[in-house]
């Protein structure tokens, strides 16, 4: 994360290179805006000043029950709050009409009643996300007209809802073997018509990680899940069409491609979620398959910290 002065300077890079190194390693941050723009932190025109909170895990309250006569307390579970962030950026212009161009570019993608996404990438590639909306854009004064200055200080405050980072998207696809001929003799075999489809996705996130399933193609039935919690359902998907399972909490939809609630087209429904740092196995059966038979399970690992 390289720190720019409003005159352009860049802050605490006076760094020795070590074995060989002709560069120090920094986290790049990226804000992609309402309008789908993305503007790196590092490079400008809007760049990142100190004093940036991005880094810490979101405010945890712990829930406690204490008794009359006994010593201390007995820790029944947490709640994770929103997370909330300050950047304090620096738009800058050559002269006042650019300056002027790239601040209200900048913020005509950080409607507070938008959804903006904060990114920071390690050296390594490493990237993750976090969903904010605009709180504020900071209450100091100016000392100075910022046309003539061609430049203007904020500090942006940001919250996110949901106060996890998230990583890559993990996915697996299953795919069924083509409906043998009935005679393939000799010998003569009859084709299974159900077949199970042993895999296993990973959470490498720090939280539980909910999956999302698409099944799509020929099936008379079929059932996918985590262990035992599985959603079933003898109602095939319509030709070239899909249906659509999110079963993270506070989503819980079943849909095809039209977006149409199919809750009442399951045989089971239950959810479970993948436990952080495991690997488990995934429930993948399908009857009456073919060719084109598929389902897709995916999973969104979270962090407590972008780092």
């Amino acid at each position: 994360m390289i720190i720019v002065q409003p005159d352009g300077l860049v802050v605490d890079t006076d760094v020795t290179p070590t074995k060989g190194l002709d560069a120090q390693p920094t986290y790049t941050v990226t804000i992609t805006s309402t309008d789908g723009t993305t503007w790196d932190l590092n490079a400008g025109p809007v760049t990142l000043q100190p004093g940036v909170k991005l880094f810490d895990i979101p405010a945890v309250t712990h829930w406690l029950k204490s008794s009359p006569g006994i010593a201390g307390a007995r820790w029944t579970g947490v709640q994770i709050e929103e997370q909330s962030f300050t950047l304090p950026v620096c738009t800058r212009g050559v002269d006042w009409q650019s300056w002027r161009d790239v601040d209200k570019a900048f913020f005509a993608g950080l409607a507070p009643t938008g959804q903006v996404t904060v990114a920071v990438t390690s050296p390594d590639a490493q990237t993750k996300s976090i969903g904010c909306h605009l709180v504020t854009v900071g209450d100091g004064n100016d000392d100075l007209d910022p046309l003539l200055a061609a430049y203007r200080d904020y500090q942006l405050g940001l919250v996110a809802p949901n106060p996890f980072w998230q990583g890559d998207v993990v996915t697996e696809t299953v795919t069924f073997a083509d409906t043998l001929p009935l005679f393939l003799g000799p010998p003569f075999k009859i084709n299974s018509s159900q077949q199970t489809v042993n895999t296993t996705i990973a959470n490498p996130g720090d939280v539980p990680a909910w999956p999302r399933f698409t099944i799509g193609g020929a099936a008379t039935s079929w059932t996918v899940g985590v262990g035992d919690s599985v959603v079933s359902s003898s109602v095939p998907p319509v030709v070239g069409g899909h249906f659509y399972i999110d079963s993270a909490p506070g989503v819980r939809t079943i849909v095809d491609d039209a977006g149409g609630r199919r809750y009442a087209d399951m045989d089971q429904i239950a959810f479970a979620p993948i436990p952080p740092g495991t690997e488990v196995p995934i429930v993948a059966t399908m009857s009456g398959y073919g060719a084109d038979s598929f389902i897709l399970v995916e999973l969104t690992p979270q962090y407590w910290r972008p780092l």
